[in-house]
Order: structure tokens, then C-alpha cells, then sequence
């Protein structure tokens, strides 16, 4: 139930590229500078875009050898390695979509999931330290490169994909019932990461890319940084961070921009030590925040932004953004959940859908280029909860 503040309609629809395509137009203009950066043996290594690009063709190939087509479901390992990124794009770049598989799932899940993804093939890493036992279909990726000049778009081309067919499938939680698919169309990935109001984006981005890749959360540390110029620092695998170990990080390797899921956040800043100053974002989202942890955030970092982020799945990850700034009330003991973010508008509505006066509860509901194509396979659930309103100028949004 959230209140209603203001309902002025400044959606603004204009994401009609694809994430790919996005991504090749970035690798050519930033060719040499660092895209990824990782820990591999004990040291901190980069990828530069034209190396990333290299690595995409080589899994393109690998996907056009194995038949993969536009529409088709591929399933990813989801670990933060540098070849699961490429995958991604490569995904893409053949008209596929991707589904995130965790590789610590119980077999059974992953067994539903598979299936009810209608997926044919799994990608891994060529990383031999992986555990794939739970995964016996899963295909390791070749670990060769495959030379190419990033300024040739149709290197990764060639396939009939708009930006309304899916790029992903997340699955909920199921902690509720049975994990239902979210299929996330490009437009929305491509709106999530680009011309975003909330933050500036640019080459001088550093993102960690902390967040489970089973939590749509990471598109914010993998497709902010990629679709920008910037760079992806891939958080090492199976670590759980204390704060002291993502203070080390920041310093090691220069990351400005954080994302923090809540429970972490608040963590994080459970004490007034905070993280290094050169963080200049910090975001966290996922559950109603601390406002403590806010303040003592905002106390020990007082150059950083700190910003709340709301929004399900259903809407590509973020739907409003608030910027928490120093005059917030003593008294306060929550926080807002700001306007909505560029490509998206919200609402408050009655049981009818009909927008409700200012000070009246009702139900908030996100409109605009986010929202996904619908629930997989279930037709029911995607009838209920993905509709149509009535806009003043007398068009149909969704």
C-alpha cells in the first residue's frame, strides 16, 4: 500500500535499440580501454572492450555451431567470470535469451527450471574449478578467441530480434509457491542501463558487480558499467564480503559505483567506519532500507550519494529511485522510494485502476518501457497482474 504524491505523466519512450547492438556501438568507441576486471591467480586483470568483443564472436560461433536461434532459451552457469559476461552477449547477438542457472541449486530445481525454460543447452565457463555435478547437461565454453574488429556491427548480426523479444528469463524466489519466469524484453534491459536520471553514467564508471546474476539486481553492475564505456569489477567468487573485504576491492580497483543488496547495506554500515571515499554511488534495494544505516552511510561517506532503489523484477530491476539527502527529517523511520526512473512512470490506483486523490492509500503500479513481456508459461498469472490503462490522451499503456 504506498500513498499518492504526484501523478504527472513524463514517460519518455525512445529505447528501441538493442542491447548488443548498444554494446558493439560502445567496444568500437572504447576499443582499448578496460571493460571487465577480475582476480585471476592472486592478481587483478582487465579485459579491454576489444578483447570482450573478441570473446563474444568466438561463444557466437559456438552457438551458431550448436544451432542456437532467435527465441531459443540458453542456459548460463551464474558465476562471475569474465566468459559468463561474453556469454551474455553473445546470447543476445544471436536473437537467444538468456537464463540464469545457479550452479549450488539442488538438482531437482535446476531440473525444473531447465525445463520449464525450454532450454536446450547450458553454457559454463572453461573454468575447470567449477562445480557442474548438479548440471550434467551443461557445455563448457571453448577457452580460445576468436580475432575481430569491434567497429564491424555485423560481425554480431545478421538475426531478426526487436526490442520487445526477451533478452532474459529471472525467475522469483518461489519462497511463495512455484518460481515463476519473468521474461525481459531488450527495451528493458536497454532502459535500465541507459540514459538512466538517477546517476550519471559514463567511461568514468566503475561498477562492482556483486549481486547473485540470479537476482536481476546484477544487471545494475553488469549492464550500467558495458552499455556506457565504463568498467565491470566482477566481485570474487564464492566470497561473502564484510565490509573490510569491499573496502580492500574499492581500493584495489578503483570502483566508484556500488550496489548493495539491503541486508548487505545495512552490514555494511552497521558501524560508522563506511566504505573508502573514492565510492562516489552507493545504491541499495531489494527490501525496505535502514534509515540508520542511511544516516551513518551519509556520516562517514559525506561526498558519496547514497540512493534507494525500488522495483521487481516484473519491471527490469528498477522501477523509482530516491536520493537521500542531508536534511532528512530526525524523526524519520522510513524512507521514501523517490520518482520513477527515465522510461518509467507510476501510479497509485484504487481496486479499479482508477489513479487515487493525494493522501489515499492505494496499490502502485509501474507503466512504460520496463515492464516485462509476461510471466513464462503462465498465461493466467500474466493476464492478472500485466494490464492496460486508459491514458488521459486516450492510449492504451501497459
Amino acid at each position: 500500500v504506498y500513498k499518492r504524491q504526484t501523478q504527472k505523466m513524463t514517460l519518455k519512450k525512445n529505447h528501441n535499440k538493442l542491447v548488443h547492438e548498444r554494446f558493439l556501438e560502445i567496444a568500437s568507441e572504447f576499443s582499448a580501454r578496460p571493460a571487465l576486471r577480475f582476480a585471476h591467480d592472486g592478481a587483478w586483470q582487465d579485459w579491454t572492450y576489444a578483447s570482450l568483443a573478441s570473446r563474444v564472436l568466438t561463444i557466437r560461433e559456438f552457438l551458431d555451431n550448436e544451432n542456437v536461434r532467435p527465441g531459443d532459451a540458453v542456459g548460463l552457469v551464474s558465476c562471475r567470470y569474465p566468459d559468463t559476461i561474453a556469454a551474455m552477449i553473445a546470447i543476445l547477438s544471436s536473437g537467444a535469451h538468456y537464463v540464469p542457472l545457479d550452479p549450488h541449486y539442488p538438482a531437482s530445481r535446476l531440473d525444473f527450471l531447465i525445463s520449464d525454460a525450454g532450454i536446450r543447452v547450458v553454457l559454463a565457463a572453461p573454468d575447470e574449478a567449477l562445480d557442474l555435478s548438479n548440471m550434467p547437461m551443461a557445455v563448457r565454453l571453448p577457452a580460445d578467441y576468436m580475432p575481430i574488429a569491434v567497429d564491424d556491427a555485423s560481425a554480431l548480426g545478421g538475426v531478426d530480434v526487436s526490442p520487445d523479444d526477451p533478452a532474459y528469463v529471472m525467475f522469483t524466489s518461489g519462497s511463495t509457491g512455484t518460481p515463476k519466469g519473468v521474461l525481459v524484453p531488450h527495451r528493458g534491459l536497454y532502459r535500465h542501463a541507459v540514459d538512466v536520471h538517477c546517476w550519471p553514467l559514463g567511461p568514468e564508471s566503475v561498477f562492482l558487480q556483486l549481486a547473485p546474476m540470479t537476482f536481476d539486481a546484477s544487471n545494475t553492475g553488469i549492464w550500467s558499467p558495458l552499455l556506457n564505456g565504463g568498467i565491470c569489477v566482477l566481485f570474487p567468487e564464492e566470497r561473502h564480503p564484510t565490509r573490510s573485504e569491499l573496502a580492500s576491492v574499492v581500493n584495489e580497483t578503483g570502483v566508484n559505483y556500488i550496489f548493495l543488496t539491503t541486508q548487505l547495506f545495512n552490514n555494511v554500515f552497521a558501524s560508522d567506519e563506511g566504505l573508502p571515499a573514492t565510492v562516489k554511488y552507493v545504491m541499495t534495494g531489494g527490501e525496505a532500507a535502514s534509515v540508520s544505516a542511511f544516516r551513518r552511510g551519509l556520516s562517514a561517506m559525506p561526498n558519496t550519494v547514497f540512493l534507494n532503489g525500488y522495483g521487481p523484477t516484473e519491471n527490469t530491476s528498477m522501477t523509482t529511485c530516491y536520493e537521500f539527502p542531508n536534511d532528512f527529517p530526525e524523526d524519520a523511520t522510513k524512507l521514501p522510494i523517490g520518482t520513477a526512473v527515465t522510461g518509467s512512470e507510476v501510479l497509485v490506483v484504487d481496486q479499479d485502476l482508477n489513479p487515487v486523490p493525494d493522501g489515499i492509500d492505494g496499490e502502485l503500479i509501474a507503466l512504460g518501457e520496463g515492464v516485462a513481456i509476461g510471466y513464462l508459461n503462465r498465461p493466467d498469472l500474466t493476464e492478472k497482474s500485466f494490464v492496460s490503462l486508459k491514458m488521459p490522451d486516450g492510449t492504451l499503456q501497459r
